[in-house]
């Protein structure tokens, strides 16, 4: 415990705030209405200071190199000082028994120095939190000059950090996918697999090896199960309930598609398509998104991708294609408003973006959200030629008139497959002006796939595949620019000899 000189005089004052020489004998008084002692502690004989300067929350207690005040000598629960300028120089106070250095380092103030909260203030007003036993302390820098700064303490109660509490732990369903008279349903935060029959009565069938079950699709009598944040791809045989580990793909599963009798995996950040290879029974890199993806829908046209962007693509089993953005801002947040757009409460907006619209009789002038540009697609749906989207900035839905435009102009299709015995006649079908094709068998094409097994095809639109194989095989197709890298879609067809 900190100790104050073995003897201090007293002064006949209505409010008096003592600091004390903690190793001098003795010590001198000063008498005011409102007196505050400070003595230097390093002095063999000091005597005290009266403080005439003060503040509007009470008189300022001045300290400088080697002085010590003590909080339990004053009732007050907030003290203001004023700390010398005299720099590379500190004193001493006595938090209710915990010791902490301040002072001047260099110009600047300095709380606790050499010990765990030590901390430098460098703006006015900025202020830290001290905790100490069942007390917080509040330290506020107010100036230079000389330093000036106040402490303030008060006792911690149930809603003053630091304080504990519990957390009940929610397992939310976060996909529910029926298969004949059964629905099952994917967990967070235990990656469980449920199964019911009535809807009643739930049965944990299996377990994935991540947090979230993020996506569930059913192909057959087979369900495609996804993962987050792992990425991670399960194939649950719906006949036997018997769960097996396909493949990891490190990124979160948004969501599986059938199409045109390939099956596809959309992956959120990096944005990425991956294509099933029945042949090899692995899940291949299909195609990379500009954008993080986060919903996809399906339709007689092909898989429409949505991402963080005004913009969205679609597949059509032979190329990707780029939907513009013609869109109509249909509803938003509004402050002032009439129907149909006076659906959330003002409370949740932050009113400082929202001009005064007291005078005004316009609707479209109401909007406090005037930029008609959508940031980012969450979910969607189709309403006849029309996508009606959900965006991310403001909560504004779009109505878009579908505009299909090819992404590059350039794109392949594989026409037919010639059976002859053991040879396979590829034919395909290009639009836009590329160097030649490559074509690969049972194994998709990389970006710039020099593999001995890649063939390059130029001059023609067809070529013989011979000595193939008995068995079941994909031909992948892709059109080149002239420094052998990919420039089209990636097309594919499977055949059997």
């Amino acid at each position: 415990m900190l100790s104050s000189s073995s003897s201090s005089s007293t002064s006949n004052s209505s409010s008096t705030s003592y600091v004390e020489n903690w190793s001098s004998s003795s010590s001198s008084t000063s008498s005011s209405s409102s007196t505050s002692y400070v003595e230097n502690w390093s002095s063999s004989s000091s005597s005290t200071s009266s403080i005439s300067s003060s503040s509007s929350s009470g008189d300022r207690v001045y300290l400088c190199d080697g002085y010590y005040f003590s909080f339990a000598s004053t009732s007050r629960t907030t003290v203001y000082f004023e700390y010398c300028d005299v720099v590379n120089t500190s004193a001493l106070l006595n938090l209710f028994g915990t010791a902490v250095l301040v002072g001047n380092v260099n110009g600047e103030l300095v709380w606790d120095i050499g010990g765990t909260e030590e901390h430098t203030f460098t703006e006015i007003n900025e202020h830290i939190h001290h905790y100490i036993g069942d007390k917080t302390w509040t330290v506020t820098f107010e100036g230079y000059g000389s330093l000036l700064f106040n402490v303030n303490w008060k006792l911690n109660d149930d809603k003053t950090f630091p304080f504990t509490f519990n957390i009940d732990t929610i397992k939310p369903v976060l996909k529910l996918e029926p298969y004949g008279e059964h629905i099952y349903a994917g967990t967070g935060y235990d990656g469980s697999i449920l199964k019911s029959l009535d809807r009643n009565f739930w049965l944990k069938i299996g377990n994935v090896d991540d947090i979230n079950v993020s996506s569930l699709y059913v192909n057959g009598t087979t369900m495609f199960v996804g993962t987050s944040p792992n990425g991670k791809i399960y194939l649950l045989d719906l006949d036997d309930d018997s769960l097996t580990l396909s493949q990891t793909l490190s990124a979160s599963i948004v969501d599986f598609a059938y199409f045109n009798s390939q099956m596809y995996v959309f992956t959120q950040s990096p944005g990425k398509v991956w294509n099933y290879n029945v042949i090899k029974g692995r899940w291949d890199e299909f195609y990379l998104a500009d954008g993080n993806i986060n919903h996809i829908k399906m339709s007689e046209k092909g898989i429409f991708v949505f991402m963080d962007s005004e913009n969205f693509i679609y597949f059509d089993g032979n190329g990707w294609y780029l939907v513009e953005p013609q869109n109509d801002d249909i509803a938003s947040f509004r402050n002032v408003s009439k129907e149909p757009f006076s659906h959330i409460s003002k409370n949740l907006l932050d009113r400082k973006f929202i001009a005064n619209t007291s005078d005004y009789e316009v609707e479209d002038i109401l909007d406090i959200f005037p930029i008609n540009k959508n940031k980012g697609i969450k979910s969607a749906c189709f309403d006849k030629n029309n996508i009606i989207v959900g965006s991310s900035n403001y909560g504004r839905v779009y109505k878009y008139n579908i505009v299909y435009n090819n992404i590059t102009g350039i794109e392949i299709a594989i026409a037919s497959i010639q059976i002859v015995s053991s040879s396979a006649t590829v034919t395909i079908s290009a639009t836009g002006t590329y160097s030649y094709w490559k074509l690969k068998l049972d194994v998709p094409l990389e970006t710039n796939d020099v593999s001995t097994s890649v063939i390059s095809v130029k001059n023609s639109t067809s070529y013989t595949l011979t000595n193939v194989a008995k068995g079941k095989h994909v031909a992948y197709v892709a059109l080149v620019g002239i420094d052998g890298k990919i420039i089209s879609n990636q097309a594919s067809k499977e055949f059997s000899i």
